[in-house]
C-alpha cells in the first residue's frame, strides 16, 4: 500500500470517530437544565450581593464564566446550516416554471449561515409558500415581460444574511408587484377591512393586508398557489417564533418579503421592568433603548399623563 494510501484510511477512521449522532430530544433536555442553571446563577449573584459576601461574590463571578460558557457551547450544538432546507428549492422552482410556462433563474446566497434546529424546521412551509408565490403570482411569462421592456428571463432571490442578533431571509422577485390598490379592493370586497379605514391607508401599509387571514388579490387561483392565501399562516409562523414578517413591493419592478428571525428559541436575555407592584420582563431584542426620565419630562395630553 502506497502512503497516501495509508494516511487516507487513517483520516476517515479520525474522521469517524470525531462525532456521534445525538436526539434533538436530549439535546433540548440539556438546553432546558442549563435553562434552570442560568436562573440558579442570576438568583445567586443577587443573594451576594444583598448580602455583600466577597468570597461568595468571587466564586459566582467564575460560575457565572462557566455557565455563560455552557450556555454558548451548547446553543452552537444546536445550530444547523441553512442548506439544510435550502438544498430542496433550486429543483422545486426548476418544476414550477416548467409548469407555469415561465422562463426563471434562481439564486440563492447565505446557505451556510446557521440557524438552531427548532427555528429551521418551523420556517421550510413558509419559505415554500413565499417561493411558490413569487414563480406564480411574482413573474410573469415570457410574452408580458417581453412588452413591459423587461428580460424574458425572470429572476427569484432567496438570501440569508446574519445581522447581530437574528437572521434575516430574503425572497426577492423582479416581477409584476403587488397593486396596493387591488389588495385594499380585495379587503374591503371580503368585509376584512371597512371603507373608512382603507382610506387612511398608506401604500406601504396597503401592502401588509396581504397578511390578514383569507385575503387574495390573485384574478384565478391555480394549483401551484393563490397569492394571499396562506399568508395569514406564513406570518402566524414567523411570529410564533418571535420573529417578524414584511413585504415591499413596487409595480412592474418586483416585490421582497423579508423574515426576521431569532438565532435561537433556546434562552433569552430579558429587561426586568418595574411597575407599582408588578414586575415585568421584556426581551432584550425587542428593546431599542431605555430612557431615563424625570418628573419634568411628563406632560399632560387630553387629560392623561404621557
Amino acid at each position: 500500500e502506497s502512503p497516501s494510501k495509508k494516511k487516507t484510511k487513517k483520516a476517515t477512521k479520525d474522521t469517524r470517530s470525531q462525532s456521534i449522532r445525538v436526539g434533538m430530544d436530549q439535546l433540548d433536555e440539556f438546553m432546558n437544565l442549563i435553562g434552570e442553571l442560568v436562573i440558579s446563577k442570576g438568583r445567586l449573584t443577587q443573594i451576594a450581593s444583598d448580602h455583600k459576601l466577597d468570597d461568595l461574590t468571587e466564586t459566582v463571578s467564575t460560575f457565572d464564566r462557566l455557565a455563560n460558557q455552557l450556555q454558548d457551547k451548547i446553543m452552537n450544538m444546536r445550530m444547523i446550516p441553512m442548506k439544510h432546507i435550502f438544498n430542496r428549492f433550486p429543483r422545486m422552482v426548476r418544476d414550477l416554471s416548467k409548469q407555469s410556462g415561465k422562463q426563471i433563474e434562481f439564486e440563492m446566497q447565505g446557505e451556510g449561515i446557521e440557524l438552531d434546529r427548532t427555528v429551521l424546521d418551523e420556517i421550510g412551509d413558509p419559505l415554500v409558500h413565499l417561493l411558490r408565490n413569487a414563480v406564480d403570482h411574482g413573474i410573469e411569462t415570457p410574452e408580458i415581460r417581453k412588452k413591459n421592456g423587461k428580460s424574458a428571463q425572470g429572476t427569484v432571490q432567496l438570501i440569508a444574511e446574519r445581522k447581530r442578533n437574528h437572521v434575516l431571509i430574503m425572497v426577492k422577485d423582479d416581477g409584476k408587484g403587488i397593486d396596493p390598490e387591488k389588495m385594499k379592493e380585495a379587503a374591503v370586497k371580503k368585509g376584512l377591512v371597512s371603507e373608512q379605514e382603507i382610506q387612511s391607508l398608506t401604500e406601504q401599509q396597503a401592502l401588509q393586508l396581504i397578511f390578514l387571514p383569507g385575503l387574495s388579490s390573485a384574478e384565478k387561483i391555480t394549483n401551484i398557489s393563490g397569492r394571499g392565501v396562506g399568508m395569514d399562516v406564513v406570518k402566524s409562523t414567523i411570529e410564533q417564533l418571535n420573529g417578524a414578517v414584511e413585504v415591499q413591493s413596487t409595480m412592474n419592478e418586483g416585490s421582497t418579503f423579508r423574515l426576521r428571525l431569532p438565532l435561537t428559541m433556546a434562552i433569552f436575555k430579558a429587561l426586568f421592568v418595574g411597575i407599582d407592584q408588578e414586575t415585568y420582563a421584556i426581551p432584550i431584542n425587542n428593546i431599542i433603548e431605555t430612557v431615563k426620565l424625570s418628573p419634568n419630562d411628563i406632560n399632560f395630553i387630553d387629560g392623561k399623563e404621557t
